[in-house]
């Protein structure tokens, strides 16, 4: 018992410290949510049952959305995306160096959320990606397909462990004000942290009673 436990100690204890530690790693933020059916807007339906994914890092970030393949069938009032967001700051934040790469066709970077008339602003906690003129030419949208778009930004840096949650927004078909708003919790730090501290005590209980 004591070879065990000289073997899975300090294993523990080292998974113990990372996770503590995890928050001054400053690790990007993942996310999910799934909206459909009378909620495909979020609080209203029109849009396409979608999943929206995201990873929010210091100095980037990206957001993929994937139109499910539930059964839906797109209409001509849903089957484009002239822009989309990702909220993931606090305050006002005057961007430097912002671009975005998207899917085919040309997106422009802007602040601010989406709304019928595109990217709104040029200071804010949102980064936003518009296709061409967002007056209802945006990407072509087809079932079972995935989505992605990409900003990078040279400052400032932020601090993605930071966020409590992280809002997402696209606009479906601009012309027809299809729009969903949502705001996506994000594990919080500490919650990493009291794990490792557990997983440390757990391991020097063990031990503690194997000498005994």
């Amino acid at each position: 018992m004591s070879r065990l436990v000289r073997v899975i100690f300090p294993g523990m204890a080292v998974l113990a410290m990372a996770l503590a530690s995890g928050g001054a790693a400053k690790a990007d933020q993942v996310g999910s949510l799934t909206l459909s059916g009378s909620t495909s807007c979020g609080t209203t339906s029109g849009c396409p049952d979608a999943s929206y994914n995201f990873d929010v890092g210091s100095n980037s970030a990206s957001l993929t959305i994937t139109i499910l393949n539930d059964g839906q069938t797109l209409s001509s009032s849903n089957n484009e995306i002239g822009s989309v967001d990702l909220g993931i700051g606090t305050g006002s934040i005057t961007w430097t160096g912002l671009s975005v790469t998207g899917p085919d066709g040309s997106w422009t970077a802007g602040a601010g959320p989406v709304s019928n008339a595109g990217c709104q602003g040029t200071s804010s906690t949102f980064v936003c990606a518009q296709s061409g003129d967002n007056s209802g030419s945006g990407e072509s949208l087809t079932v079972g397909d995935s989505y992605t778009w990409t900003w990078t930004w040279s400052g400032p840096a932020i601090d993605p462990t930071s966020l409590s949650d992280v809002h997402v927004g696209a606009n479906y078909n601009p012309a027809n004000g299809l729009i969903i708003s949502e705001d996506v919790a994000v594990p919080e730090p500490s919650s990493f942290a009291l794990l490792g501290l557990g997983l440390l005590g757990l391991a020097c209980l063990v031990r503690r009673r194997v000498a005994a």
